[in-house]
């Protein structure tokens, strides 16, 4: 199993630590806007496992930005 730095920069499913390193902010912190409905949210995948879609958080971005 690759460790997470293995990962590329833009996979299709990111982390909370992923996107929290993308956001420059902590991973609490992405969970606790997720939550809050200011980014969109993960995808559960298993118990324990969720993640947040890349294309999702792209056009969330496009969004802000508009």
């Amino acid at each position: 199993m690759a460790n997470e730095s293995a990962i590329p920069v833009h996979p299709e499913w990111l982390t909370d630590k992923q996107v929290a390193a993308w956001l420059s902010c902590h991973k609490s912190t992405v969970w606790d806007l997720a939550k809050a409905g200011r980014i969109p949210k993960p995808h559960k995948f298993t118990n324990g496992m969720s993640r947040w879609n890349w294309e999702e958080l792209q056009q969330w971005k496009n969004e802000m930005v508009a």
